[in-house]
């Protein structure tokens, strides 16, 4: 498991049962039947969305690779995008999450909203046992105000093409139908229309208004009562397929909003054309590399298989040169390791300290602390930053003359608003999943690795590649270097969960 995953993550995901997915079945081959149409886009984006237009996503801490994923598809999409991006949360998303997606995009705002509904949600509801106030927070759309559309999307999807013609002009609501299992759509007695999507809502101004917003809310708070056997099933695409009704609508084809299952039905797995690749269902980032998987995971459906592969090749592709680019400018503020001629390495600074007297009088020493527990800064899942160092790291540095830190590049978030110390020396170690490898060689078998952006080795104990890329490093200097304490590293194979 990677340090992300160390939030302990929890797969809170519903099953219906057999009998109520035959049920549901039957109702769908009752139903009229729409077919979606199908509008490839090889074209590049050609309207780029500006200030006046606005995306609203939902998110707990759980789709915080599956954020990353959307935020990065978006932005190479739409590179001069100047969009506000609202990313609503029931404030499980911490301080150092936000400093991490803020390094994706500036534009971001975080808002966990308090509806008036919340209370009058049934709580015998299935809907909310199953994903609970969070699985309707995309309704906070309706709040918004002063633009001319919000695009409410997922977090679950990825950008692949441009998605201009939601918000080109006009006044309508703009929703794909729902597709996925099947190539058509049922179409609802009670809407007379066909399901709709609520993964991709393209909101007009003219709805942006109070009226909206109460009218929304009632249908919430009687979400629980029976409508239509087609929407009951759902929560916030069962209020919004009812809110829509009577609305102006245009129906987009399948490209800007396709279910991974059609994808790989119905299209034979080519995302060619496609603008938005949905990936409704279970999520990739919440199984295998990334976490253990559940055992509600374990589907039949081979489609989901396919997603995964699908989903972790682009977020892969997109992760790799946004964490090294990130890396590369923190690399220009590194303060390097001075012109001493020995060094004294450890993750235990009382240990450090002691020695620090006998080794750094003697020679021109420095001293090298080295952190891989990012709880000594306050942990990924403090809601409060820290609001200065480490008492024990100011403390040493009236004891030495410059205190060297080495940390897991992971760790910046947690600190990137704090001020560098006259002579604390902060070094960035660019580990993390999924691209460094194992560590299996020895320290006394280190190589001396490039000053080029790479992607340290990692171990089973974090603090051993720590102590075998800052040999290398000070090695790499021409330094002597004495490690002080257990931190030494045989052979490491791969922890549980990686």
């Amino acid at each position: 498991m990677d340090l992300l995953g160390r939030l302990d993550q929890k797969n809170i995901r519903g099953q219906a049962s057999p009998a109520a997915q035959a049920r549901r079945s039957v109702h769908e081959q009752l139903a009229e039947r729409y077919w979606p149409s199908f509008q490839a886009t090889f074209s590049r984006s050609s309207n780029s969305p500006e200030a006046d237009i606005c995306f609203l996503t939902v998110a707990d801490y759980r789709f915080i690779r599956g954020l990353e994923a959307f935020l990065l598809s978006l932005i190479t999409v739409y590179p001069d995008l100047k969009s506000q991006i609202i990313i609503v949360h029931d404030g499980t998303l911490t301080p150092y999450l936000r400093n991490r997606l803020l390094s994706i995009y500036q534009l971001l705002q975080f808002v966990v909203p308090e509806p008036t509904w919340a209370n009058l949600l049934p709580e015998n509801s299935t809907n909310r046992k199953r994903i609970g106030i969070l699985g309707y927070l995309n309704v906070h759309a309706l709040s918004l105000r002063g633009y001319r559309r919000v695009i409410v999307l997922d977090s679950d999807v990825l950008i692949e093409g441009p998605l201009d013609q939601l918000w080109a002009e006009g006044d309508g609501f703009r929703l794909v139908p729902d597709c996925g299992a099947r190539p058509w759509t049922p179409i609802s007695a009670v809407t007379k229309r066909p399901v709709l999507n609520s993964g991709v809502i393209s909101v007009p101004e003219r709805a942006l208004t109070p009226m909206a917003e109460s009218r929304m809310a009632d249908l919430i708070a009687k979400a629980v009562e029976p409508a239509c056997p087609l929407l009951d099933r759902f929560a916030d695409q069962k209020v919004w397929n009812q809110f829509l009704l009577d609305q102006p609508l245009e129906l987009m084809p399948i490209n800007l909003n396709c279910n991974s299952k059609y994808l790989f039905r119905y299209l034979g797995g080519v995302t060619q054309g496609l603008s938005l690749i949905h990936f409704a269902g279970p999520k990739p980032w919440l199984t295998w590399p990334w976490l253990e998987p559940s055992a509600d995971y374990l589907e039949a459906d081979p489609t989901f298989s396919a997603a995964c592969w699908l989903w972790n090749d682009r977020y892969s592709r997109l992760l790799a040169p946004w964490r090294a680019g990130l890396y590369r400018d923190a690399q220009q503020l590194d303060p390097g390791v001075g012109d001493n001629s020995k060094a004294i390495i450890s993750d235990d600074l009382k240990l450090l300290l002691a020695n620090s007297d006998a080794h750094c009088n003697a020679a021109h020493c420095s001293v090298h602390l080295l952190n891989a527990d990012p709880d000594q800064l306050g942990g990924f899942a403090c809601q409060l930053l820290p609001s200065s160092w480490p008492e024990p790291w100011i403390e040493a540095l009236h004891r030495v003359d410059e205190l060297h830190v080495w940390m897991p590049f992971e760790f910046e978030p947690l600190i990137r608003h704090l001020p560098i110390l006259p002579r604390l020396r902060l070094h960035w170690l660019l580990i993390e999943a999924p691209f460094s490898q194992a560590l299996d060689i020895s320290l006394d078998e280190c190589i001396p690795r490039s000053t080029a952006v790479c992607f340290e080795p990692w171990s089973q104990r974090p603090i051993e590649a720590l102590s075998h890329c800052v040999r290398g490093r000070l090695q790499q200097a021409g330094l002597a270097v004495e490690v002080l304490g257990n931190m030494l590293v045989d052979s490491c194979g791969p922890p549980p969960g990686r």
